[in-house]
């Protein structure tokens, strides 16, 4: 798209002139085709970043001195513009194209006109003086004065030299490449080629080549490499050749393994959208296994089926991650029949030497391998000498030559690295590009790269042509655009520092914007990298620094329950602007997120001792301090800190705290039986989130607004919340909150008496469980799952399933086991009216212990109400809520078994504490459990019609609150409880 300018632009620029002869009068002869050449003149302006002036006759074009690749890209437009007029030059009286630089475009197109009579007509392009000055080191120019004619560009014409491929390309390697390939592929049955090769040399054309002298198609197999700069685990792997299409999704595999693909998709995404990940949990690692694993199969298959080996290349094996590195071992031992061939410049590593694999060496024995690549002036070239020096490397050896060819001959012989030097015979825009290719290699895609060159002003011709000349030159990739070797920032000339800096804010500027698109995932490691010892600050800094602490700790935490280390750099960054300590945040999230005590009140007590300036400062550390005072069970203090976090983020404009904040107080409502205030504030957290796109945040708040109406019994609102928290955790790759909520929902289902349907959940959770490795997540699966058996009927199968689970979870066993299983086992003995034998278990059952530090942000699999109910009523007492469940089925089955009025007396009770409330999800079963005992007495203690009555009252309550007429009709018609009072509440004509 090209960009009209005013008519004046003050700054510095430098102007081309384009003027035709006697071009009014050929607009006016032939209007058409006049419009057509300034079109075509417009449109080449505009593949170089140009502005254009529209009432230049004809044409004229600034170049801002602003874009760091202006002189390169203003050079390339005069030899376009040469290029194009000159195949038009019988049908043009005559052209010149003139440079000129200034200030504005008013006085720049003066002094072109006056250029324009001190030239001969000779169709050329002509420099000023100021032009000339500042394209010097790019430009050839002939003749002396105010006007210098344009002969070329010095980076073009200068005499060629072969490209650096040609040092690492050799014949008789390609040779024993393919004949070692076919052995190992067609003969011998070896799976693992494993290929040393020279110090900085280059193979993946060998290796195509290798390919095709084979017959096979050189693009039919992947070759994955790993970059240089900016490791990433699995980043080899990140290559979209190695993703398979839906069509070949749909052809290669099962149904099973399809739905698996689609079940682990998310872990590997969630990887490669968050380029500063260097901690990465072990569910996610399963995941991405798993989802790479059916990747190749599909590879393999496709192959296989059209009679082709099943191939994959590696190369640059040596700077391969730990990661990349292992999962290629569990190829090599997996059921796949797959070839791998791994290049590297080192060994194998010693994990495989256990692996059957052919190992080829290839490369030079000595200076004479050289002798054609190098070419020969005269004879002149010392390349032994130069073959000695550059430690067997071809590269090294290639920028040698290349220097003593250019003239630089004591540079060629030095026993310093020599990239500088050769960089130096370059347009400095090429350091730009080649710094700004290392900067962005495994932070940005090939999409985002080059968006962020348009950004700098190098537009795709400009770049396309860079980037071949340091191919040519061997510091470019020749399969993509990143440094063919590490680089540092002493590898550049001083030339380029000023606009290496530029680039490093450019590159900082362009990932924060990415992270507002929600395309980077904020963490530690992206905050270091883009405002590390910045002196700026401000609401934006301070907002997007909170979101890195947090995201870093919540994202993908630890599965052991330990807080994890940051993924960071090392060290702790200093940030001057920020108003708060980010690492002392990250460290108090993640101790929540663990529920490690210990560690969170260590994290807390630094952070309050530490840096919390200004209102954000001082309202992050009431935020954090609130989360703290909630998992201690103290829902008042932690509501009073929410309240003053929200005071001072009024005017902060940080949705993410906002939000925070809200499902604080939701948080601190609920525990303290608020339940309708605390779905308000939940909603309003949640309608923040979602505005902003926080979906972390939309996650959590979600799910306490369904665990909010659950326990209030709004069974189908607490559906419609957990699907809107069931859609966050999968945006955000949160797995474990995947499993827990289709656990949750069964759980609700269970509550309606759709067994069934809770089965269906529980087992859904228990796949995710099983994929990702969750821990304890299938067992409390498989537990409710029986539950669920019982409940519906299938006794036998639940009593052996629940029997196997329960283990040894009886009390004074002396041996752990799964206290739940335990207590359900007696309970489906409850319900097939066994009292005694349900009296009998359940006086043995281990009760859940009450946990003093319950963390928000953490899932507990130990029980299935421990995250739910707990949470609510008696929140903060002693006993937790399944504990009192518990001991009231023991009453009730001692009390149905023995007649005992003492048990009536007992659970009756239990109704009127203070602490079992009347928003006790249980209450309305105490009463029945009471109602039901009282009925086996001849002379009960209580009055059994009045004990109805309430547990009535309850059950209308709940089942008034459920607004889905079919879930309400199964409530009534399924739940065994229901029917049972529904049954009693007939018997006295209550209706």
């Amino acid at each position: 798209m090209v960009r009209r300018g005013n008519d004046r632009i003050d700054g510095t620029m430098i102007v081309l002139f384009v003027k035709i002869d006697f071009f009014p009068q050929a607009r006016l002869i032939d209007g058409e085709t006049a419009a057509c050449l300034v079109g075509n003149l417009r449109t080449i302006a505009a593949r170089y970043d140009a502005t254009v002036f529209g009432r230049e006759d004809p044409f004229t074009a600034s170049f801002d001195e602003g874009n760091l690749f202006h002189r390169f890209q203003c050079i390339e437009a005069i030899s376009a513009f040469s290029d194009y007029l000159s195949g038009l030059d019988d049908a043009l009286m005559g052209y010149a194209i003139l440079a000129h630089r200034g200030n504005d475009t008013e006085s720049i197109v003066g002094a072109l006109r006056k250029q324009w009579c001190a030239i001969p007509p000779d169709n050329s392009a002509w420099l000023s003086k100021d032009a000339a000055e500042i394209l010097a080191p790019y430009v050839i120019v002939e003749g002396k004065g105010a006007e210098l004619r344009f002969m070329g560009s010095s980076y073009r014409t200068a005499e060629p030299v072969p490209p650096a491929l040609d040092f690492t390309l050799r014949k008789d390697d390609i040779s024993a490449l393919a004949d070692a390939f076919g052995d190992a592929f067609t003969i011998d049955g070896v799976r693992l080629v494993f290929v040393r090769y020279p110090p900085q040399g280059e193979l993946s054309a060998p290796l195509r080549e290798a390919f095709s002298e084979l017959g096979y198609s050189p693009d039919g197999f992947p070759i994955l490499t790993a970059g240089v700069m900016n490791a990433r685990p699995y980043e080899a792997f990140f290559d979209s050749s190695i993703v398979p299409a839906r069509a070949d999704i749909d052809a290669y595999l099962g149904s099973h393994e399809k739905t698996l693909l689609d079940r682990t998709r998310p872990a590997f995404e969630a990887l490669a959208d968050n380029p500063y990940k260097t901690f990465i949990s072990e569910r996610i690692r399963k995941g991405v296994i798993m989802y790479l694993t059916l990747c190749v199969r599909v590879h393999a298959r496709k192959l296989a089926g059209n009679g082709i080996p099943a191939v994959i290349a590696f190369r640059n094996l040596h700077r391969f991650s730990p990661e990349s590195i292992d999962f290629i071992g569990r190829l090599v031992q997996g059921d796949e029949d797959i070839c791998l061939v791994c290049a590297s410049e080192e060994p194998p590593p010693e994990v495989w030497r256990k692996f059957d694999m052919r190992i080829i060496e290839v490369g030079p024995s000595g200076s004479g391998d050289y002798r054609d690549a190098a070419g020969s002036v005269e004879n002149a070239i010392p390349l032994e000498q130069l073959w000695k020096l550059s430690s067997g490397s071809p590269l090294d050896l290639f920028k040698r030559v290349l220097l003593w060819k250019r003239g630089r001959k004591k540079s060629a012989v030095s026993r310093a690295p020599v990239r500088i030097q050769v960089l130096e015979l370059l347009p400095v825009e090429a350091d730009l590009l080649l710094y700004a290719a290392g900067r962005a290699e495994n932070i940005l895609s090939g999409s985002q790269f080059s968006d962020f060159l348009t950004g700098l002003g190098l537009l795709p011709d400009g770049a396309a042509l860079l980037a071949r000349i340091l191919r040519d030159h061997g510091f470019l990739d020749r399969e993509k655009n990143t440094a063919a070797f590490p680089l540092l920032p002493g590898d550049f000339p001083p030339r380029s520092a000023a606009g290496r800096r530029a680039i490093d804010d450019a590159l900082s500027a362009c990932m924060i914007g990415l992270y507002r698109k929600r395309r980077l995932v904020p963490s530690l490691g992206l905050l270091e990298a883009t405002l590390g010892d910045s002196p700026s600050g401000g609401a934006g800094e301070n907002r997007f620094a909170l979101d890195c602490a947090l995201d870093d700790a919540f994202l993908d935490p630890p599965d052991d329950g330990t807080t994890g280390a940051p993924a960071t750099t090392g060290e702790n960054v200093d940030f001057p602007g920020l108003s708060f300590d980010p690492y002392s945040v990250r460290a108090i999230a993640a101790a929540l997120e663990s529920s490690d005590r210990d560690a969170c009140e260590s994290a807390l007590a630094h952070a309050e001792a530490g840096k919390a300036e200004r209102e954000f400062g001082a309202g992050v550390l009431a935020l954090m301090r609130s989360d703290v005072e909630y998992a201690r069970k103290d829902p008042v203090a932690a509501a009073d800190d929410a309240k003053r976090a929200l005071l001072h983020f009024r005017h902060a404009d940080s949705p993410r705290a906002e939000s925070f904040a809200l499902r604080m107080l939701g948080l601190g409502a609920l525990a303290q039986e608020h339940a309708i205030e605390a779905a308000d504030y939940f909603s309003s957290s949640c309608d923040v989130a979602e505005s902003s796109h926080q979906d972390y945040e939309r996650m959590v708040s979600s799910w306490y607004s369904a665990c909010t109406h659950f326990i209030r019994g709004e069974l189908s609102r607490a559906i419609r919340h957990a699907d809107a928290a069931l859609a966050s955790s999968r945006a955000v790759c949160r797995k474990d909150w995947e499993g827990w909520l289709d656990f949750f929902k069964g759980r609700v289902h269970f509550e309606a008496g759709e067994y069934a349907e809770a089965i269906a959940r529980f087992s859904e959770a228990r796949c995710t469980a099983r994929v990702y490795g969750l821990a304890g997540a299938e067992r409390r699966c498989l537990v409710w799952t029986a539950r669920a058996e019982a409940y519906a009927g299938m006794s036998e199968s639940a009593d052996r399933l629940l029997a196997n689970l329960a283990g040894s979870g009886v009390a004074g066993s002396g041996v752990a086991g799964d206290g739940e299983a335990a207590f359900f086992r007696g309970e489906l003995r409850l319900i097939r009216g066994d009292f005694a034998g349900a009296s009998e278990m359940l006086s043995l059952v281990n009760r859940p212990e009450t946990k003093a530090f319950v963390s928000a942000e953490r899932i507990s699999w130990d029980s299935g109400f421990m995250t739910i109910e707990n949470r609510g009523p008696g929140f903060s007492q002693p006993e937790s809520i399944d504990a009192d469940y518990s001991k009231a089925c023991t009453l009730f089955a001692k009390g149905m078994a023995e007649s005992d009025p003492d048990c009536a007396r007992a659970l009756f009770a239990m109704t009127r504490e203070e602490r079992i409330a009347e928003n006790n999800p249980f209450s309305m079963q105490y009463y029945l459990f009471c109602f039901l005992i009282l009925e086996t007495l001849t002379a009960p203690p209580i009055d059994r019609v009045t004990v109805l009555s309430r547990a009535y009252r309850h059950f209308q309550e709940r089942s008034s609150r459920i607004d889905d007429h079919a879930l309400k009709a199964s409530f009534h018609e399924k739940n065994i409880w229901s029917l049972k009072l529904l049954e009693a509440a007939r018997r006295y004509k209550f209706f």
